[in-house]
């Protein structure tokens, strides 16, 4: 997390959060099926139940959904994160 302070024009700080980009990044892999992702800006992690590993591409589909559905927070979990995703 990124903290800038500037100063309004009464003077006063203002401080700002600035949080990384929401990024999944594959933790673990078995074989090419991702198994264990997580939330680069939250670090929230995500796993797949052992029956979605049949299939590759639902498995990378529902790794993904996770990821897209979640409710991105700062790490302290008081700020939500910003940014695309």
């Amino acid at each position: 997390m990124l903290f800038v302070v500037e100063s309004s024009a009464d003077g006063k700080p203002i401080i700002i959060l600035s949080m990384p980009k929401r990024i999944l990044r594959v933790l673990k892999w078995l074989g090419t099926t991702p198994a264990v992702g997580m939330c680069a800006a939250c670090e929230r992690q995500f796993t797949l139940p052992m029956a979605a590993f049949k299939n590759i591409v639902e498995a990378r589909s529902k790794m993904q959904g996770l990821f897209d559905e979640h409710e991105c927070e700062s790490k302290e979990g008081h700020e939500p994160a910003t940014g695309p995703g």
